[in-house]
């Protein structure tokens, strides 16, 4: 009986084991552990959707002075699940550099970044570290905010949430808004998906 009940174990652990194998998926593709939460094919999308910010005149045109400087501020998160917000920023920011072809530059407004940038300013000022240059802070022209929106329901095991994220591009000295897209997202699935 002992034999049995031990051989029954092995063979359950060795089951679930088979079933559990790690394999590679596309980044974009849904997967079959899936929340109602930003997932990064969402992500991806976006970013595909922010590359129609380079088709901004006022950013992109061939008759412009001066390179535009875009800052890019962090995605304000106005829903009930956490998410990184800055993957979003990291992941817009990547795209867009790389098809802005230097039309345009962007700096990133986040604490992190703009911590070690000070401290590494502060090194050359003070002779501990050597410099070609020394210039102020790159100001900019115009910044890009996003913020993101949810309305959710739950009833017994099922949950849904239907998400929007808006990315503005405004004029860093009126304001207005000259750019504007929103990625918008619906999901029904089974309560109990944790992201990290």
């Amino acid at each position: 009986m002992r034999n049995s009940a031990i051989l029954v174990a092995l063979l359950l652990v060795f089951v679930a084991c088979k079933q559990t194998k790690t394999k590679r998926v596309s980044i974009g593709d849904d997967s079959e552990v899936m929340g109602t939460g930003l997932e990064s094919a969402d992500i991806e999308a976006m970013a595909t959707l922010a590359k129609s910010l380079l088709d901004v005149p006022e950013l992109t045109s061939p008759h412009l002075e001066e390179v535009p400087t875009v800052a890019m501020h962090p995605v304000r998160n106005e829903t009930r699940h956490d998410f990184d917000a800055e993957l979003i920023v990291r992941r817009l920011q990547t795209e867009l550099v790389q098809h802005a072809n230097g039309r345009c530059r962007f700096v990133i407004r986040n604490k992190a970044d703009l911590a070690v940038l000070e401290e590494e300013r502060n090194a050359k000022r003070d002779g501990e570290y050597t410099s070609k240059k020394q210039v102020v802070k790159k100001g900019a022209d115009y910044y890009l905010t996003g913020v993101v929106h949810s309305l959710s329901q739950t009833s017994g095991k099922l949950e849904q949430d239907a998400i929007w994220v808006f990315f503005e591009l405004r004029d860093a000295e009126t304001a207005e808004v000259i750019w504007g897209r929103k990625y918008a997202t619906k999901k029904v699935g089974r309560t109990g998906v944790i992201y990290r």
